[in-house]
C-alpha cells in the first residue's frame, strides 16, 4: 500500500505554506506526505481509553489496537471468550500482546505545540502499544 499522496484538505492546506521556489528560505518545498485513511475513526471508548487521552494517543498506535482486535476477531475470540475460565482454553484473562516497533516521534507534536503557545506534553512511546 502506497499511503504518499498529496497533502489531503481535510489535514491541512498546503497552498499556504507550499511554494516550489527551492531558492527562498522558511518555506515548504513539498506538498505530499504519508498519510493513513481511517486513523481518524478510532473509537478510544471500545478500548477504555478517555476522549481526551485518545486525542494526542500516537495514530500508529491506534491503527495497532483497532487491526489488533481485528484480528482477534477474525479469529473467532471474543472479549468474554479470552476472559472465561469455563471454556477449557485456560486463557482466563492471561492474554499476551507482542509486538516489534520501531521508534516513534509523535511526542514532538507536544513540543510544537508547546513552542506555538499551547501547552502539552504528549507521553507517546511505542513500548505502550503492546
Amino acid at each position: 500500500m502506497d499511503c504518499i499522496t498529496e497533502v489531503p484538505p481535510s489535514r491541512w492546506r498546503f497552498e499556504d505554506y507550499y511554494v516550489p521556489d527551492r531558492s527562498l528560505q522558511g518555506v515548504h518545498f513539498s506538498k505530499w506526505g504519508g498519510f493513513i485513511e481511517g486513523v481518524d475513526e478510532f473509537d478510544p471508548r471500545f478500548f477504555n481509553i478517555s476522549p481526551r487521552e485518545a486525542k494526542v494517543l500516537d495514530p500508529q498506535e491506534r491503527l495497532f489496537l483497532t487491526h489488533s482486535w481485528q484480528a482477534l476477531e477474525d479469529a473467532g475470540y471474543s472479549r468474554s471468550r479470552l476472559q472465561d475460565l469455563s471454556t477449557g482454553e485456560g486463557l482466563g484473562g492471561q492474554v499476551g500482546v507482542y509486538a516489534g516497533v520501531m521508534y516513534g516521534e509523535y511526542q514532538l507534536l507536544g513540543a510544537e505545540l508547546s513552542l506555538q503557545g499551547e501547552r502539552m506534553g504528549i507521553a507517546s512511546s511505542v513500548a505502550s502499544i503492546a
